[in-house]
């Protein structure tokens, strides 16, 4: 592993039959591995390896990385005083380019989300306010209400065993079809 060189040396870890022999002290070691770098340091380090990998990120974060590989994510929609900052679609076509003439609705809009999750309106109130069919309301508060029920705090944890686990997996399956030798 790139910040445990010591493990190459430890017999405990030599052969991929001593790591599954000692995963039970492996295991924990490894899962620790990515906590002591940030995300970014993580993608330098697998992209100077040449391994595939991007980081997760927000809406913000997103952009940043977008920057820093290179690209400009941030496009102005619209013309003149109405124009704002918006996020480029990353397709390119040649023949057919992506336009940015439609600004987006206002900061009035803003109360649509509320009114279909918070204020509890009935989905053809909530149409007739928006002026637009009852089933897109219907299908719009099903969709919040899947996001809200995601539980994404984990996600890091997760990552971080899965990277940790990921090596095992290998040498099993390998293992198994006797591609390996143990």
């Amino acid at each position: 592993m790139v910040s445990a060189s010591e493990l190459a040396n430890d017999p405990r870890f030599a052969t991929p039959r001593d790591r599954s022999v000692n995963r039970a002290v492996l295991r924990p070691i490894l899962q620790e591995l990515p906590a002591g770098r940030s995300a970014s340091e993580w993608f330098d380090i697998f992209t100077e390896a040449l391994l595939p990998c991007a980081p997760i990120n927000d809406v913000r974060g997103g952009i940043e990385f977008a920057e820093r590989i290179g690209l400009e994510p941030v496009v102005e929609v619209g013309a003149g005083e109405h124009a704002v900052p918006g996020v480029r679609n990353p397709i390119t076509f040649s023949a057919t380019p992506a336009s940015y003439d439609l600004v987006p609705p206002g900061i009035d809009a803003v109360p649509t989300l509320s009114a279909l999750v918070h204020n509890n309106l009935s989905a053809s109130k909530t149409a007739e306010q928006l002026a637009i069919p009852e089933d897109l309301v219907v299908e719009a508060r099903r969709r919040i209400e899947a996001l809200l029920a995601l539980d994404l705090s984990r996600v890091a944890d997760l990552m971080r065993i899965s990277m940790a686990l990921e090596v095992d997996d290998v040498i099993e399956a390998r293992q198994r079809n006797s591609i390996i030798d143990v």
